[in-house]
């Protein structure tokens, strides 16, 4: 229809715009580092239960290098977890598989990062539950998300830190 055309067109000027209305906005980079390495640092935070429709919890993460935000997300979670600390490894497991293609993409350009690269986390139960090798009964179904974390800690990839809420940029994408 005619008015569907006019909405589209609308949009469009608006995108071609878009340039020009955030021409003075720009990402924000350490500039104390070296010109050739990279410090990338991922935040992950999830807010336990918080869908009132399925009782899952909402997952973010953040992938910064050099101190610009590069990766975010916001996500339901896909399974339902029984405690926040599973939770929370839930979500630092989405930061991993995320950070697995921001490292490839370094790596194709010859960019090498700081190693191991820090996950910040709100929970110590999940720090402790990434770090156990033996399971619950009740952690059973996010069993994957805890081996995803674990083998990047074994393989001096990633350490996993513990943050404070406060200090966790990740946790505005779990509201």
């Amino acid at each position: 229809s005619n008015s569907a055309k006019e909405m589209h067109l609308k949009a469009a000027q608006r995108l071609l715009k878009h340039p020009n209305n955030t021409n003075n906005c720009s990402t924000k980079h350490n500039e104390n580092l070296k010109k050739d390495e990279l410090n990338i640092e991922v935040f992950a935070d999830a807010s336990f239960a918080s869908c009132p429709k399925t009782g899952k919890s909402f997952t973010g993460h953040i992938i910064m290098v050099n101190g610009g935000a590069v990766c975010w997300r916001s996500k339901l979670q896909t399974i339902l977890t029984f405690s926040s600390g599973e939770a929370e490894c839930v979500a630092a497991s989405a930061a991993c598989r995320e950070l697995t293609f921001v490292k490839q993409f370094h790596d194709e350009l010859n960019q090498s990062h700081s190693s191991p690269i820090k996950l910040h986390c709100e929970s110590q139960c999940a720090i402790q539950i990434a770090e156990r090798h033996g399971f619950s009964q009740k952690s059973k179904s996010t069993k994957l998300s805890h081996h995803n974390v674990r083998n990047e800690m074994k393989s001096n990839n990633m350490q996993l830190i513990k943050i404070a809420g406060t200090n966790n940029c990740s946790d505005m994408l779990t509201k």
